[in-house]
């Protein structure tokens, strides 16, 4: 854990408006400074997150597939998270890129009916 910029021995100014692409740079930069000091444990990196953590892990994830697991916590709802997570399991799956983008349009094109209206 570190201080937020601006927070404790941290340099900078805490904004409360930064942007969650700021912050998964943040825990990106604390993930690569493990590593490059070889810290005990930085070959498994894993991830805990509380509330707007929900939006910062998935684009973490998505720069270090390596990240063993992520905790959330109070995090975002499944209707916010559950694209990510959806698409995430079909490459896990081996799904093919082409397959995981026909499938994820197709969910959406569901979702849209389903919040809309609409005939199938």
């Amino acid at each position: 854990m570190w201080d937020k910029a601006g927070c404790g021995k941290s340099e900078g100014a805490f904004d409360i408006n930064q942007p969650v692409q700021s912050s998964a740079k943040e825990v990106l930069a604390a993930i690569e400074e493990l590593k490059n000091h070889n810290i005990s444990g930085s070959n498994k990196i894993e991830l805990w997150g509380i509330s707007r953590a929900g939006w910062i892990c998935p684009l973490v994830i998505q720069e270090c597939p390596s990240i063993a697991f992520w905790i959330s916590v109070s995090g975002t709802d499944d209707k916010e998270n559950f694209g990510y997570l959806l698409e995430s399991n079909f490459r896990i799956e081996g799904r093919s890129e082409a397959q995981t983008r026909l499938l994820m349009s197709e969910w959406r094109n569901g979702n849209d009916l389903f919040r809309k209206g609409g005939s199938f």
